[in-house]
């Protein structure tokens, strides 16, 4: 089975990553690190490893698990690992929730984070299951729906960026 990542839009969000001005540190004070990548930059390496994620876990007995897709929500925590993962939306089926919230929870790269990702911003991985390209196709303009309604909203999961 074939996992895509969608290409969700994030430029609706209008958020742009600024670096950190360059401060003098005294001896015993902590060092903070900063990233000087854009937020889409950032994106682009996170989506990335996410697929890889899901790609490492193909060979696992699991695979064997419908088409569908899956939108999982989750924030960084201080040592730069995934937290809060929860299911946004799903198609229904609990086998590709288990594995998108799995990969999800294998990231390594979300530090370093550009500064406006930062301070528990939640983030929302668009996850497709495909085993065809036609499927991949109706999946991917099923996400883009989903993606319209959730950026037209107006609570919270307007602030989500999403990864591509």
């Amino acid at each position: 089975m074939k996992n895509v990542l969608t290409a969700a839009t994030i430029s609706a969000i209008a958020l742009i990553a600024t670096p950190l001005a360059a401060q003098n540190v005294q001896v015993g004070e902590p060092i903070v690190v900063s990233s000087n990548m854009t937020l889409d930059q950032w994106a682009e390496i996170v989506s990335q490893d996410l697929a890889e994620q899901l790609d490492r876990m193909s060979t696992l007995p699991l695979r064997d698990q419908p088409n569908g897709v899956v939108q999982v929500r989750f924030t960084c925590d201080e040592d730069g690992k995934p937290a809060n993962i929860a299911v946004y939306r799903s198609s229904g089926e609990h086998g590709i929730e288990r594995l998108g919230k799995r990969a999800v929870k294998r990231l390594k790269a979300l530090h370093p984070m550009p500064e406006v990702a930062k301070n528990g911003q939640p983030f929302l991985a668009n996850i497709v299951f495909a085993d065809s390209y036609e499927q991949e196709r109706e999946l991917f303009a099923k996400l883009a729906d989903m993606e319209t309604e959730r950026l037209a909203s107006n609570g919270e999961a307007r602030t989500y960026i999403a990864l591509k």
